[in-house]
């Protein structure tokens, strides 16, 4: 009992009510019947991602998307960034040159020093270690991982049985007579 009244509150909470009045109400609304369907739904759509033919899907898909996240590292590379002015004292390093990528605490020269943006951190370093051929290991490439094979696999589960796909977009519609309209957006 006390795990469904924490996923309830935890629930109510998720949609962040903006008053006391309007956590109560979602709180109602959230029953302890509507709990267990809620569960019994997710438990259900779990294990059909846990049948055998799903798994195997994932494992064909995997490379693909792997490939995908690589090339478009590899892009952001030749994109380039911008970067800190190097000092006379150092020198560049040709990117042949470049035998292995270290970082965090393994590179005692640069341990105090912190990437600005950690998403720019991910990409340069699963870039070149892609350039060189090495696993991608950051939480960004995991989470992209995550990302585009799920929406793959939902898009290659879709039930498109007799439903005609067009080969050609369909045409534009004509622009309105007048923009007057206004939408409501609360």
């Amino acid at each position: 009992v006390m795990q469904v009244v924490r996923e309830q509150i935890m629930r109510a909470l998720t949609q962040k009510p903006n008053s006391l009045d309007q956590l109560k109400s979602r709180l109602q609304n959230l029953s302890y019947t509507e709990i267990l369907k809620i569960r019994q739904s997710e438990r259900m759509n779990q294990e059909d991602f846990q049948s055998r033919p799903i798994l195997e899907l994932r494992e064909k898909i995997q490379p693909e998307i792997m490939e995908l996240i690589k090339q478009q590292r590899l892009n952001r590379l030749c994109d380039g960034t911008c970067f800190r002015k190097i000092s006379s004292r150092r020198r560049q390093v040709p990117v042949a040159d470049i035998k292995v990528v270290v970082t965090g605490k393994d590179c005692p020269h640069m341990k105090e020093k912190g990437a600005l943006k950690q998403n720019k951190y991910c990409v340069w370093t699963d870039g070149l270690n892609a350039l060189l051929g090495k696993e991608m290991t950051s939480d960004f490439t995991k989470s992209d991982m995550d990302t585009l094979l799920s929406m793959e696999m939902k898009l290659r589960l879709l039930d498109l049985e007799n439903i005609q796909i067009p080969e050609a977009p369909p045409p534009i519609p004509k622009e309105p007579s007048n923009y007057d309209f206004v939408y409501d957006c609360n």
